[in-house]
């Protein structure tokens, strides 16, 4: 019996908001990818294998500002994760956000 290929899922991982991003940071299955700054809107499309297997992902942003940053993460079309947090009231505060969770693959 053969099995048919399978297409590999997609999990899209956005940021938005009006703080400004110092450090952005995501992990699939514990491999970490490390981007420095980050103009916001920022999106980044993550291929997750299509293996029927469980994928553990995080998604965590650091900024500046007394903006706020809202994170999504959006699975096979299907939204998966929301989270945000906001700054305070001078320039100089910072905060930090981070949603995280498991696809099966």
């Amino acid at each position: 019996m053969t099995v048919p290929d399978r297409e590999p899922h997609t999990l899209v991982l956005n940021a938005t908001g009006s703080g400004k991003v110092t450090s952005i940071k995501y992990t699939l299955d514990g491999r970490v990818v490390q981007q420095g700054a980050v103009t916001l809107p920022w999106r980044e499309p993550v291929t997750v294998p299509a293996d029927g297997l469980p994928h553990s992902w995080t998604l965590e942003v650091e900024f500046t500002g007394n903006g706020g940053v809202d994170l999504v993460a959006i699975f096979d079309g299907q939204v998966v994760a929301q989270g945000g947090s906001a700054g305070g009231g001078s320039g100089s505060t910072s905060g930090s956000a981070g949603v995280g969770g498991t696809v099966n693959g």
